[in-house]
């Protein structure tokens, strides 16, 4: 029994398997620039578990695929930065580790991320070392932070009463750049640029209405009288009996004559233009002229003269000059007759054509005679 009793106290040695917490994305060391001396010993972990993100995607994680696909490679090292002068993706960290073999990598982050006090009230350093993931002279490069927070001091499990001092546990985490968009500076004015206008202030509201100006608001005035007018002719028509005597004519309503009044004042006497009286005068001349000038044009047709002859020019000349002539005293105090112009006409052109006078019987005196009773009959006719 006493040896059963041992053998049921003494402590079995079982194997377990635990289940995988965290997924290793990278190990490897880190390249200083400018230097041969590599900072090794390092891993970048994240926890599957769901305990610290719930929720969180590994595929749709931009973090941890680029960490995965750096295996096999130095990452570089590109300088110091503060935290809090960049923008951090905290959705989805990565737990950094340092091997504790790694002396001179344990020395580097202790001596850039524990020398000063942390007063940051989200816990974590103010200062970060800031790693390029790819080729530093590529512009797709893509830059993560990895700095020290304070983890949350697990109150369940009290300290022995003999320790004095208590240490907080400074965790590593790796979060990704967020690269900003770069501000639009705003353009400098040029001397082109429309010069900007205020708003029009009828659109704030619409019960505000504008000022008026002194000539919209005399125009409205006036049309407010003229309507105001309509308003009381239309208010006051007369009746029917009103409208019937006054369109009835008016017998004997002007009886008194200029004599009777003696008070009447006579109208002005209708006064006559110089201007308008000497335009009529020559407006009659010329149309007389245009009168004798076809007269005597056709009284040379008939004789057998016409344009194309040699001496119509000259025969035409006398013959109108002798008729306008002798129609001097019409030309210009009233129309002449087209007749009586013939006439003279007749009488011209048989003295300049033939070369007779009108009436030889009677000798030169006779066709004088002639002519002038020609002249009387035409003046009384006119």
């Amino acid at each position: 029994m006493r040896q059963l009793t041992q053998v049921e106290d003494s402590p079995k040695l079982t194997s377990h398997v635990y289940a995988q917490s965290h997924r290793l994305l990278f190990r490897g060391s880190l390249s200083i620039p400018d230097s041969r001396l590599l900072l090794d010993g390092l891993s970048f972990t994240i926890p599957i578990d769901n305990t610290r993100s719930p929720g969180i995607n590994l595929l749709k994680n931009p973090l941890a695929l680029a960490l995965e696909s750096m295996r096999g490679r130095t990452l570089a090292l590109s300088g110091i930065s503060r935290v809090d002068s960049v923008q951090l993706d905290r959705t989805a960290e990565v737990d950094v580790d340092v091997h504790p073999s790694a002396f001179i990598s344990r020395l580097y982050f202790e001596n850039q991320l524990c020398s000063a006090p942390i007063n940051s009230p989200h816990g974590h350093t103010d200062n970060g070392i800031r790693i390029t993931l790819g080729d530093p002279d590529c512009q797709d490069a893509s830059d993560i932070l990895i700095f020290g927070q304070l983890l949350e001091t697990d109150h369940s499990h009290p300290t022995s009463s003999t320790s004095a001092d208590t240490f907080s546990v400074l965790q590593l985490r790796a979060a990704r750049i967020l690269t900003l968009a770069p501000l639009q500076q705003p353009r400098l004015p040029r001397p082109d640029d429309p010069v900007p206008r205020f708003p029009p202030t009828l659109m704030c509201t619409k019960k505000r209405r504008a000022e008026e100006s002194p000539s919209t608001r005399l125009k409205r005035r006036k049309e407010e009288a003229v309507l105001q007018n309509a308003r009381n002719v239309m208010t006051r028509m007369p009746s029917s009996d009103v409208i019937w005597n006054a369109n009835r004519p008016q017998m004997h309503s002007r009886t008194k004559t200029l004599e009777d009044d003696v008070f009447k004042v006579p109208p002005p006497p209708v006064l006559k233009g110089k201007g308008k009286a000497v335009d009529i005068a020559k407006e009659l001349e010329k149309a007389n002229k245009a009168v004798v000038k076809r007269a005597a044009s056709d009284c040379l047709a008939k004789h057998g003269i016409h344009k194309v002859d040699a001496d119509f020019k000259e025969i035409w000349g006398f013959v109108y000059r002798g008729t306008e002539f002798a129609m001097r005293h019409q030309m210009q105090s009233r129309a002449i007759d087209s007749r009586a112009a013939e006439k003279f006409a007749k009488v011209h052109a048989e003295m300049y054509v033939k070369g007779t006078i009108p009436g030889a019987s009677g000798g030169v005196q006779e066709g004088r005679n002639r002519c002038n009773s020609i002249n009387s009959r035409s003046s009384d006719n006119g």
